[in-house]
C-alpha cells in the first residue's frame, strides 16, 4: 500500500484491531475488511454481544446491563442490584462492557462486594452475570474461520475463576463432543464474524457461549495446538 493515498491501494484488509471508526472508514472507501466494522463493535461490547447470542436462541449466561453512569458521578445508589440479585444471586460476575484479557473481570461473593467493585469501576459500563460454576477456572478458546473450527484449545487455572492465560491460566490441546463446536460456530455466525476466538463454557446442560472475540491472540492456540 501507499502511505501517502487514502485509501490505501488494497485488495481487502485482514483488521486485527478494535479501530471500528477506523475499519468503518476502510469500509466506506470500497475496501473489503474483515472482520467488519459492525462484527468489531458487537463483539468490543459485551451487553451487545450477549444480545446477538441471545437473539440467536444461543445458551449464554444471564446478562443484566447496569444503568449508564459517568466517571464524575459513579453510582448515586444500588437499587438495581435487588433485581440482579434474584436473576442472578452470588456469586455473581461482574465486567465491563468493554474490556480484555480478563483484566476488567470480577466476581462478587456478596452484596458487599458487588458495591465495591462498581464503586472501583468508575464510570465504565458493567454488565452483571450469572456465574457458570460448573466452569470455574476453565473454558473452551474455538476458533471459527470461514464457518469451519480450525483449531480449540482447553485454559484452566486452578487459582484463579477465570482461564485467561494472560492471568496465569495453562493450555492445552483438546477436543469437546461435537455440540460445543456447533455452538461456537453458530455464535461467530450470530456477530457475523468472518474470524472469531470464541470463549465456550461448560455449563450443566451442555455448551454456554461465554464471549466472542473479534480480533483474538492466536498465538497461545498455536502454541497448544501447533
Amino acid at each position: 500500500t501507499n502511505a501517502e493515498k487514502f485509501p490505501p491501494d488494497a485488495d481487502f484488509c485482514l483488521f486485527l484491531d478494535k479501530d471500528v471508526r477506523l475499519a468503518y472508514q476502510l469500509e466506506k472507501a470500497g475496501i473489503p475488511v474483515y472482520n467488519s466494522a459492525r462484527s468489531i463493535a458487537l463483539c468490543d461490547d459485551k451487553a451487545l454481544t450477549a444480545e446477538a447470542l441471545a437473539d440467536s436462541g444461543l445458551r449464554t449466561p444471564i446478562t443484566l446491563a447496569a444503568p449508564k453512569t459517568y466517571v464524575n458521578i459513579g453510582y448515586c445508589n444500588f437499587e438495581f442490584l435487588d433485581r440482579a440479585e434474584k436473576m442472578l444471586s452470588y456469586p455473581m460476575i461482574i465486567k465491563h462492557r468493554c474490556g480484555s484479557f480478563g483484566a476488567q473481570v470480577f466476581l462478587a461473593q456478596s452484596r458487599e462486594e458487588a458495591e465495591k467493585i462498581l464503586n472501583g469501576c468508575g464510570g465504565n459500563e458493567v454488565i452483571l452475570q450469572q456465574f457458570i460454576a460448573e466452569s470455574c477456572g476453565r473454558d473452551l478458546r474455538i476458533n471459527v474461520v470461514g464457518g469451519e473450527v480450525h483449531g480449540v484449545m482447553l485454559r484452566y487455572n486452578d487459582h484463579d475463576f477465570r482461564s485467561n492465560i494472560t492471568n496465569g491460566g495453562q493450555m492445552q490441546r483438546y477436543m469437546p463432543e461435537k455440540s460445543y463446536l456447533e455452538a461456537a460456530i453458530a455464535a461467530a455466525e450470530a456477530v457475523k464474524a468472518d474470524f472469531a476466538g470464541v470463549d465456550v463454557m461448560f455449563g450443566k446442560d451442555g455448551p454456554v457461549i461465554c464471549e466472542v472475540n473479534a480480533s483474538p491472540h492466536f498465538k497461545s492456540t498455536y502454541q497448544a495446538t501447533g
